[in-house]
């Protein structure tokens, strides 16, 4: 079976990574920095939600479930009714044809097959249609069955993973971050799941956490302690300076919300020293020294006045 972990993450993240940019609205003045640092709301929160809605449209593109039909004569709910059905939907997904895999896997599942590998192709189907009633019902079926015939298919141990990715991008935080710190058990390193546990954070105001988080997935982006399989990226490749870009502005933009204006700096500082021209952190940089200026201009008049 091809490893699905390269193609898949690396997708996820390339697509996630264009998040922060474009909700920070790079360039704007300083007038409108207080709402930079709210990515839930507005024109941010749909720029966030299409974004991250390539991911999947790009996962269905890749060739992640070669072999499955294998494993499916193996282990699955096989019945003469619905074989046939299957198996061209399996080998229409291997052969790129996805549209009509999914054709044939619909029929299977109207004839009463509830395999797992079928309920989880399903499950993203409709998470990629936007249908995410749906994609919930598939996905969560899916665990169960995938847990009992097939324990070893690598999807099978990452259904908090995807439960956690479903509920983030439909703004179900609630139920996303019990997935995600249950993905986080058995991945701490992991940085997505650490990415979009800081953002559900930060919007319930728990900002150490959120700075904590945020903080891990800044390692794993720096020094890519992960394997750059489980990372989905090659240390020191572009998506890797792209990563640690973001979660600077992240951690920047975070402690501007909360008054934090010298650890605001500080990640300002850090980078403009890869990124000199960098408008956002430029931004943020003239605004706090400007506040400065004036606090320290306040000071000197009062001692005056005294």
């Amino acid at each position: 079976m091809k490893n699905v972990a390269d193609p898949y993450h690396e997708v996820l993240y390339y697509a996630t990574m264009k998040n922060v940019p474009l909700l920070c609205k790079e360039g704007l003045g300083e007038v409108d920095l207080p709402h930079l640092t709210s990515p839930y709301k507005g024109e941010g929160s749909m720029l966030k939600i299409a974004f991250i809605s390539i991911v999947f449209l790009a996962f269905l593109a890749l060739p992640v479930f070669a072999g499955d039909y294998d494993l499916y004569l193996k282990s699955g709910q096989r019945s003469p009714k619905w074989d046939g059905m299957v198996k061209a939907g399996f080998q229409s997904y291997d052969g790129g044809d996805f549209q009509t895999g999914l054709v044939f896997l619909q029929k299977a599942h109207t004839t009463g097959c509830r395999d797992g590998l079928l309920l989880f192709k399903l499950g993203i189907y409709y998470e990629t249609q936007k249908n995410y009633k749906e994609a919930e019902k598939f996905l969560k079926e899916a665990a169960e069955k995938l847990a009992q015939q097939y324990p070893d298919y690598p999807e099978s141990k990452r259904m908090h993973e995807h439960l956690a990715r479903l509920y983030y991008q439909s703004n179900q935080f609630d139920k996303a971050l019990p997935e995600i710190e249950a993905a986080l058990k058995d991945q701490p390193d992991n940085f997505m799941m650490l990415f979009m546990s800081a953002q559900i954070y930060r919007l319930q105001k728990n900002y150490s956490q959120a700075i904590a988080n945020f903080e891990k997935a800044l390692v794993i982006a720096s020094e890519a302690k992960q394997s750059p399989e489980s990372l989905g990226i090659a240390s020191g490749s572009a998506l890797a300076m792209t990563a640690k870009k973001t979660i600077l502005t992240e951690l920047m933009t975070l402690y501007y919300e909360i008054k934090d204006f010298g650890n605001c700096l500080k990640y300002a500082d850090i980078i403009l020293s890869g990124i000199p021209n960098d408008r956002t952190a430029l931004s943020y940089k003239q605004q706090i020294q400007k506040m400065q200026y004036k606090q320290k201009e306040q000071e000197a008049i009062k001692k005056i006045v005294e």
